[in-house]
């Protein structure tokens, strides 16, 4: 089975910038709605993959149009965001740009597919009860 460009498209490999060839773990990129006609991009990624970067500026490795690997160095000024009340929740968020995004093959996943409350409730998300 051919996993869609939809889905790879969406999905960095991550590394510390000092060890390049030493992947982390995988990103997503997820955009935000900013206004009617444009968005802000956000790299998400598991919590641990993060704090093992820690403070270092890190690498993505993604596609360019032409589907070669294409390295993007941080600027490391901004730090990882992570769960406001739950250190348990692995997942770390970090603003995502670049003065050459265009070059770049990716998509990002609407913030509008995510779990909100109303979701979370309606199905039953986490509820182990409704588990069979």
């Amino acid at each position: 089975m051919r996993v869609s460009d939809k889905l790879t498209n969406c999905v960095a490999f991550i590394s510390r910038y000092d060890a390049p060839n030493e992947f982390c773990g995988t990103a997503f990129i997820v955009g935000i709605p900013f206004d009617s006609s444009s968005g802000l991009l956000h790299l998400v990624t598991a919590r641990h993959v993060a704090e093992s970067i820690g403070d270092r500026n890190y690498m993505l490795t993604l596609n360019d149009k032409d589907g070669n690997p294409r390295c993007i160095a941080n600027g490391g000024s901004v730090g990882w965001f992570y769960h406001p009340t739950d250190p348990d929740v692995d997942v770390a968020v970090i603003p995502f740009a670049s003065q050459h995004i265009l070059e770049y093959e990716i998509q990002n996943i609407p913030i509008e597919l995510f779990a909100t409350n109303e979701r979370i409730e309606r199905y039953q998300i986490g509820d182990r009860k409704s588990v069979v």
